[in-house]
């Protein structure tokens, strides 16, 4: 079976599930970008501001925009023997078009089903949504 994959962040699948360690495991299946992430097109449409204080006593007037999905943009046709790894935007914006592709997966992100480094990002996952 062929991957590719069309986000923007190296994906590393871990096979071992015992192993709890942000570090490779011989298990771990290992797919880099391929360069061009699957996309889902959006418009922006500014609604009204909004005035937030942050650290101290200034308040500032913030944009708030309603946001549209559109067409998913950068996604091959399926092909035998491929699987292709996109964002669950991607997928969900399938979905909501209605269209089934079984040869779309998404990284795992329950926390649970994660191994994740010191900093809090994602190291690995135990798995794939379709």
């Amino acid at each position: 079976m062929k991957l590719i994959n069309l986000t923007p962040h190296l994906i590393r699948i871990r096979v071992n599930t015992e192993n709890l360690a942000a570090e490779p495991d011989a298990t771990d299946i290992v797919v880099s970008p391929s360069g061009t992430p699957a996309r889902v097109a959006s418009s922006l449409e500014l609604k009204f501001h909004e005035f937030l204080e942050g650290d101290g006593d200034s308040y500032n007037a913030v944009p708030i925009y309603a946001q549209t999905y559109g067409e998913v943009e950068n996604l091959p046709p399926p092909q035998t023997g491929v699987r292709y790894f996109v964002s669950g935007l991607v997928l969900s914006a399938l979905k909501a078009q209605g269209i089934t592709r079984d040869d779309v997966r998404v990284p795992v992100g329950d926390p649970k089903k994660t191994v994740r480094n010191s900093d809090g990002l994602v190291y690995a996952v135990f798995g794939l949504v379709e």
